[in-house]
């Protein structure tokens, strides 16, 4: 701040010149006087500019401080009243207009005089009504830009909620009232003409029909077109044309991806019919096969309905084919029947697919009919949930659970129409056979294999050893048919070698007598065989392993008579009694059976079997000459599964009506020769009943 001297004082001292003298006479000092009051006003002039200059610095100061809190106030980049922008700018007038003067005050608080405080206020007035007019026209401009923010908002918002409503018409309405009432107001605010406001009404509404189309075109082209036709009135031209192209271009996207879709279902589907037809064909259900509605969606209404019509033949097909894995032979004729395409001799409509179903159906019989007959053991066990459980059950080795299982198997399969039912599938027996060809133990594991299978499947072994007879050696046939441990031991210790091997060493002569006195010694034997089926091939595998046995115990020193008779022995004479044309397992009372075969043949039913009537012969007559004929010329022979015995004439077999043989099992034939003594023991008066638990047919 300028320092203003103080002259209020005289600034010059006077003093005297020389030395004061006396004189009548006064000097004159006009000159001198005016002198110094020339000096005296020029000291004065000078005093007041300098009085001027410091007043003008302590205003240029004064101002410049004020100019500096101008800027500052209205123009700092972070807190400066123009960084105030919309809302905030509102009321910044008084608000700064109240700090200009508090800043001004201020400011004029530091000056030192009046004349600098009256000076200063009126720069600072002036200063004033500048900020004022500037801070008004500010307030004012921005004021105006947030209302019209405040109107785009709710125009933006207006938009945005038809847009993410396009799918309700009345929150569509409420928001082009909203934005109507907004521009309406903006309208009158601004001042704006009625032109200009239709403009902008017709401008806002159209762009939310755009926007509302846009959202509904993703979902539903056609329907965004409905909207658009209905709309297109309030909408602009070029809004008009660019709907219209984005609805064409969507609609025209979603038939090439309509198409393309068709395609991949079409693909897919054909892929799922395939594989669903393969199943069927096979005798299998298929896991989610194609619905009707599939067929539609990838071939149309009618082509779809006409291809699900045929696959529905097919899957009809796969459940008939299902039913005659597990059908009787005259269910099986009774499923083929309904799938006739030509019932009656008469053909219908789509008769060539209907034939080649048929024929596929027929086929499949034929298939089937083949496997029962090659394995039906596998055919039934891989088929029938009966006998899964009934085999689930048996693998404790429980004997009622294997007893179970059996008949149920044996039942199943005659049910079937299997012609000779079977225990063991193929590849249960060919295991079982490779099992013999292991002698590290010196054989004794064959016989321990046939004694496990045995104990395993109790009265059903002969079923199973029948079963085997194809495929097992034949040292392993004749331990099957019961022979004592030492002879199967000694049957499976020689089943490796060659016959020609046991005779190494031996007297050719002894050989030969051996031969001789074996032949002699199984001729009655072989007799019991000669009209049972498969009976020479059974004679030659234990005429066979007979001749390796007696080689075996020469070998060890026997003489030839000795060792064939004890290989007969134990072959033959340990297990059965010869009777004539048959022979009973010693199990057996051989009498008992005897006498029951005999009462059975006296008893035997003519009407119950199956033979010719001549023509011009009667009935009747017919049957007791059959009955003649059987009792005198019949004769009985074992069973090849050894339970019993079957009735002969004339080297045939004789059959009852269903074409079956007439076999009676020999527990029936003992009970039969007992059977007369129990009715006379039951029709006697008061007589107790007598105990026929000793009679022995059965061990």
């Amino acid at each position: 701040m300028a320092r203003v001297p103080d002259y209020s004082q005289r600034q010059v001292g006077i003093r005297p010149v020389g030395t004061p003298g006396f004189s009548m006479r006064a000097p004159d000092a006009s000159g001198l006087a005016r002198g110094l009051e020339q000096a005296e006003n020029a000291l004065l002039r000078h005093v007041e500019k300098e009085r001027e200059n410091a007043n003008r610095a302590a205003l240029l100061e004064a101002d410049k401080q004020l100019t500096d809190w101008q800027h500052a106030t209205l123009f700092n980049p972070e807190s400066g009243v123009y960084t105030r922008k919309g809302k905030n700018a509102l009321d910044v007038t008084n608000a700064t207009l109240a700090q200009f003067e508090e800043a001004q005050s201020k400011i004029a608080s530091g000056l030192s005089s009046d004349e600098q405080r009256t000076q200063f206020s009126q720069i600072a007035a002036q200063r004033r009504e500048s900020i004022s007019r500037e801070l008004n026209r500010y307030e004012y401009g921005e004021r105006q830009r947030y209302y019209d923010d405040v109107d785009r908002g709710q125009l933006e918002t207006a938009l945005q909620g038809a847009a993410l409503n396009y799918n309700n018409p009345d929150k569509i309405a409420y928001y082009q009232r909203s934005a109507q009432q907004v521009l309406r107001a903006q309208a009158e605010r601004k001042g704006l003409p009625e032109e200009m406001l239709q403009a902008n009404l017709l401008e806002a509404s159209s762009g939310m029909a755009t926007a509302v189309i846009s959202r509904m075109v993703s979902d539903d082209p056609g329907r965004a077109k409905q909207y658009f036709e209905a709309a297109q009135g309030q909408m602009t031209a070029d809004d008009q044309v660019s709907v219209t192209r984005l609805i064409e271009r969507e609609i025209k996207s979603r038939e090439i991806e309509a198409r393309q879709m068709q395609a991949i279902a079409r693909a897919e589907l054909s892929s799922r019919v395939s594989d669903a037809q393969s199943a069927y064909l096979s005798g299998y259900d298929f896991d989610n096969p194609p619905s009707q509605s599939d067929f539609v969606a990838s071939y149309g209404a009618e082509e779809g309905a006409e291809r699900y019509q045929q696959f529905a033949k097919t899957q009809q097909l796969g459940s008939a084919i299902r039913e005659i894995a597990m059908a009787s032979p005259e269910e099986r004729s009774q499923i083929i029947d309904r799938f006739n395409p030509a019932k009656d001799g008469v053909a219908g409509e789509g008769f060539a697919a209907d034939a080649k179903l048929y024929g596929t159906l027929v086929n499949t019989a034929s298939r089937l009919t083949d496997e029962l007959q090659k394995d039906p053991a596998q055919f039934v066990a891989s088929r029938s949930p009966l006998i899964q459980r009934a085999a689930q059950q048996a693998q404790d080795g429980d004997p009622a659970a294997v007893e179970a299982y059996a008949t149920a198997m044996i039942a199943e399969q005659r049910r079937l129409g299997a012609p000779e039912p079977k225990l063991l599938t193929s590849r249960q027996a060919a295991s079982i056979a490779a099992a013999f060809e292991s002698t590290e133990d010196g054989g004794s594991n064959a016989a321990q294999i046939i004694e496990g299978l045995q104990q395993q499947w109790g009265k059903n072994w002969p079923t199973v050893y029948k079963q085997l007879q194809d495929k097992l050696p034949g040292a392993a046939l004749v331990i099957g048919s019961g022979v004592d441990p030492q002879t199967s031991a000694t049957l499976a210790r020689i089943a490796p070698l060659k016959t020609s091997e046991l005779k190494v060493g031996l007297d050719p002569a002894e050989v030969k007598g051996a031969r001789d006195a074996l032949s002699e010694g199984m001729a009655e034997f072989r007799n019991t065989l000669a009209g049972q089926v498969g009976g020479e091939r059974t004679f030659a595998t234990l005429y066979s392993e007979a001749e390796r046995l007696a080689y075996a115990y020469m070998g060890q020193g026997k003489a030839p008579q000795d060792a064939v008779e004890q290989a007969t022995k134990a072959l033959i004479d340990d297990k059965y009694t010869l009777k004539g044309s048959y022979r009973v397992p010693k199990a057996y009372d051989a009498d008992l059976v005897e006498a029951g075969a005999e009462r059975a043949i006296a008893q035997l039913d003519p009407g119950t079997l199956a033979f010719a009537i001549p023509a011009g012969v009667g009935e009747d007559f017919a049957k007791e000459r059959v009955k003649s004929a059987i009792e005198r010329d019949g004769y009985w022979v074992t069973a090849p599964d050894e339970s019993g015995l079957a009735l002969y004439y004339g080297g045939e077999a004789v059959l009852d009506k269903s074409g079956a043989p007439v076999i009676r099992s020999f527990d029936d034939l003992a009970t039969e020769a007992v059977r007369p003594a129990i009715e006379r023991d039951t029709n006697a008066p008061s007589a107790e009943p007598r105990d026929y638990s000793n009679v022995r047919w059965g061990q």
